[in-house]
């Protein structure tokens, strides 16, 4: 064989290669190299897909299907256009009617807003009372842990509207968020991957990515706190309160491993959770399951 007809078989190979990987359509499973989990954006830094996660059978999560996220009110033109290509159909929004009246989402084309308000009692209280008091002593991981711990089991309304517009073909892709796209959301996407088999360590670590994509924000909020404190009170807070408030703020494992032991206790299992707890259909978990997951 010449070596002009084994140049021409290379690219060919070259250029075969390049076409299926442009050609991979939206909802494919690509691997993570070529299908980014942070969707960066210039308004939103805490925007990811929740594609590429394995679950206990081996099948992986279906990339451009599920996102997770904060507000979209400071979405750029640009960011738009981006989040546009996603082709979301639905985006659910755990805020307030008041923090959605304060801050409402810049909406993709196409995709219809459902408002699933999901206030966690005890949060907005230790807030207000530590920018009011500069009292940090109730800020420990145990106390605010003890506040999640019943999210699953005292939300139930919550959690079955969201998981049963999740799991309907009609709505994917979909977009799941709250203010941060750390709290709410992160335990809504729990639910969302228990329910696909993922693992509690997978879904916690998806759960801690919050603290990475959210770094810069949790500082500007630890800023803010301590001047606000020293404003009220007169008082500085100390490097203790400091890291106590940190604790407010970010994602912590023993959050989230609270709720998933609450329901285990309750229940037995999540499967058990979603189809007594949230009566969805057996039979339509399973259906998700066939849509959304590959080998």
């Amino acid at each position: 064989m010449n070596k002009r007809k084994i140049l021409h078989i290379v690219l060919f190979v070259i250029i075969a290669t390049s076409l299926l990987i442009s050609g991979c359509s939206i909802g494919d499973n690509s691997s993570q190299q070529e299908l980014s989990r942070r969707i960066k954006l210039e308004g939103q830094k805490n925007f990811r897909d929740l594609g590429g996660y394995e679950n206990i059978y081996g099948q992986s999560t279906r990339w451009r299907m599920l996102f997770r996220s904060g507000d979209l009110y400071d979405l750029t033109d640009a960011d738009l256009s981006i989040v546009n290509n996603l082709g979301l159909r639905l985006v659910i929004d755990f805020r307030s009617e008041e923090e959605i009246d304060e801050r409402p989402d810049r909406l993709p084309a196409g995709a219809r807003s459902l408002v699933d308000s999901m206030n966690i009692e005890g949060v907005n209280e230790l807030f207000n009372n530590v920018l009011q008091t500069g009292d940090t002593s109730q800020l420990t991981v145990d106390n605010i842990a003890d506040i999640y711990k019943t999210i699953y089991t005292d939300k139930i309304e919550q959690f079955n509207l969201m998981l049963s517009e999740v799991i309907n073909n009609e709505n994917r892709p979909v977009l799941i968020h709250c203010r941060g796209g750390n709290d709410r959301t992160g335990f809504n996407a729990a639910l969302i991957l228990h329910s696909l088999q993922i693992t509690d360590e997978v879904i916690i670590n998806d759960y801690l990515l919050s603290n990475e994509y959210l770094k810069d924000t949790v500082e500007e909020s630890l800023d803010y706190f301590s001047k606000t404190i020293e404003q009220n009170t007169g008082n500085t807070p100390t490097e203790e309160d400091m890291e106590r408030i940190r604790n407010l703020l970010e994602a912590k494992r023993e959050y989230m491993e609270s709720a998933f032991q609450n329901v285990v206790d309750k229940y037995g299992t999540f499967e058990n959770y979603i189809v007594n707890g949230l009566e969805i259909a057996e039979s339509d978990i399973k259906e998700f399951r066939n849509q959304v997951l590959v080998p």
